[in-house]
């Protein structure tokens, strides 16, 4: 019978065996991280101040990130192109890495993009770009993106602030660099949460795409100077022959086909099209806002989808241009996305995560401007103690956003930005316009809260795609669809106001209801057109 203390002595071996071998592991896990650490300074060291290039070792990285307290690996990958190819274990890991790549190549872009939308480029470009702001904040972006984040379902917002996790990585590991690089400030690059996200978006976007009010005073004056209805009405058209959905005819394009005849309706011809003195206010702010004003420039985007009955695969295909300003760097990110349920390629704006535009596993779509008519102008009538008269007829307080816009080198400016019932009032941008004039546009709506694109990102049908869009509400766009399965589709999206009595109307109560009228705009339209073909 064996003693009592040799089982103990044996219990005692093993469990320093397994002591032994767990401090060895931990030993080898440390390692392997200390060489990747390694690894990736040196990287960081051979690509400072490196320029991108698909030679240079900085567009290739293999990531590693200390986040939350958890170690986090993620797949970076480029093409001969340049184009980041980013493989992640999980969503918010795959939107947080989307942040910091895009941050490696287009920080400064995306802090300008940032503070445009925002009115906070006085703070770093001095007091030259204190009217510029001014505009930004009276048109209320910032305030609007916020409004859009806080009504977000949580998981959108979850993705929103991975990708602001992903930036602000970027610019804690190089801040020293950004003091260095900056001789006369102390101003570091920030993307302090996902609503700054929306405001490059929407500022971007909508003020790009949807803003056009101007042309409204512009046909006030037309109006004022013809006093005569139906001659208006001949210099601004409302439809044409092209007022149809396509028919899809099918066309021998083997063969030659005469030039199909002009029309003397077309609103596109040269010698239809209004040329109006701009007023000068807008002069200023089309100036201020860096809005070229040439008589002969057209902006225009165009794209093409075809079914697959015409093509030489049998499949689907889709093209789209987005002819947006030409500008350096691109406002496009070019960037392959994949995760777990998560995969799309094609282009996003700087500072917004996910696909705008371009194709996953199962369908591709494109963009190009509707220009929908979303804006409406309403002169107020004001009390001169700080209150509007309603549409009841009632008088209420107008709601004051106090804005303070930080100038460098200068003293802060204060921006009272006053709002009634419609939107803010536009005095501030003014020197001449001298009425109270309050701007309603879809995009204040505190109802509309959406920006489906992470649910188009991740459709895998045209029953998916529709049901993405169908909740979009700003900015209006021209969509094309095309799946793997042999459909194609185009909708045009966005909330257009529906106005009972028309343009007339809306232009009639701008120039005298003064606040006394009951003229509103209560419900929207969204079209949509959708062929499939097999």
């Amino acid at each position: 019978m064996p003693y009592p203390e040799s089982s103990t002595t044996d219990k005692s071996s093993a469990s320093l065996v397994r002591s032994r071998a767990r401090r060895w592991l931990r030993i080898l896990q440390w390692s392997a991280v200390s060489l990747l650490l390694f690894y990736s300074w040196q990287v960081e060291q051979a690509c400072s101040g490196c320029a991108p290039s698909p030679r240079h070792p900085c567009r290739f990285l293999m990531g590693i990130f200390i986040w939350l307290g958890f170690l986090r690996l993620l797949s970076f990958g480029a093409m001969r192109h340049g184009v980041p190819h980013i493989d992640a274990a999980t969503q918010e890991d795959l939107f947080f890495a989307q942040g910091y790549v895009t941050a490696q190549d287009r920080l400064w872009q995306m802090d300008v993009l940032r503070r445009n939308a925002n009115g906070d480029l006085a703070e770093v470009m001095g007091r030259s770009l204190v009217r510029h702001d001014t505009v930004q904040r009276v048109f209320q972006f910032r305030n609007t993106a916020q409004r859009i984040y806080a009504n977000l379902a949580g998981a959108d917002r979850t993705r929103l602030d991975a990708y602001a996790r992903g930036v602000n990585q970027f610019i804690v590991q190089h801040r020293m660099r950004f003091l260095r690089n900056s001789c006369c400030s102390t101003i570091v690059p920030s993307h302090g949460s996902g609503a700054d996200s929306l405001s490059i978006g929407v500022a971007m976007m909508a003020q790009t795409l949807d803003d056009h009010w101007d042309a409204k005073l512009a046909r006030e004056q037309i109006a004022a100077r013809l006093h005569n209805s139906k001659l208006e009405a001949d210099l601004y058209p409302v439809g044409s022959w092209r007022d149809h959905p396509p028919t899809g005819l099918v066309v021998d394009l083997t063969q030659p086909h005469p030039i199909p005849p002009s029309h003397d309706d077309d609103e596109d011809d040269d010698r239809t099209q209004t040329r109006v003195t701009p007023h000068e206010d807008m002069r200023m702010l089309h100036t201020l806002l860096r809005e070229t004003a040439c008589a002969d420039c057209v902006p225009g985007s165009n794209q093409w989808v075809i079914a697959g009955r015409y093509t030489a695969s049998g499949k689907p295909l889709l093209s789209n241009d987005m002819h947006l300003a030409l500008t350096v760097p691109n406002i496009w990110y070019m960037a392959d996305l994949r995760a777990p349920g998560f995969h799309a390629a094609g282009v996003a704006l700087a500072g917004v995560p996910f696909v705008a535009a371009g194709h996953n596993d199962h369908l591709a779509w494109g963009y190009t401007a509707l220009y929908a008519d979303v804006q409406d102008l309403y002169v107020e009538k004001l009390d001169g103690k700080g209150n509007y008269k309603a549409i009841d007829g009632s008088w209420k307080p107008l709601s004051v956003d106090h804005e303070t816009i930080y100038v460098r080198g200068a003293k802060d400016v204060i921006v009272n930005v006053q709002s009634t019932a419609h939107g803010p009032l536009l005095n501030p941008l003014f020197t001449k316009e001298t009425r109270p004039m309050a701007l309603k546009w879809t995009l204040y709506d505190a109802t509309l809260n959406t920006l489906p694109i992470f649910q188009l990102d991740t459709a895998a049908s045209c029953a998916e795609a529709t049901a993405a869009l169908s909740t979009w509400s700003s900015p209006t766009l021209n969509v094309i669809y095309a799946d793997d399965q042999g459909h194609i589709a185009y909708h045009a999206v966005g909330r257009v106001p529906l106005r009972p009595s028309g343009f007339q109307e809306c232009l009639s109560r701008m120039r005298r209801m003064s606040g006394r009228g009951t003229f509103r705009l209560r419900a929207y339209r969204m079209h949509s057109i959708r062929r499939q073909d097999f």
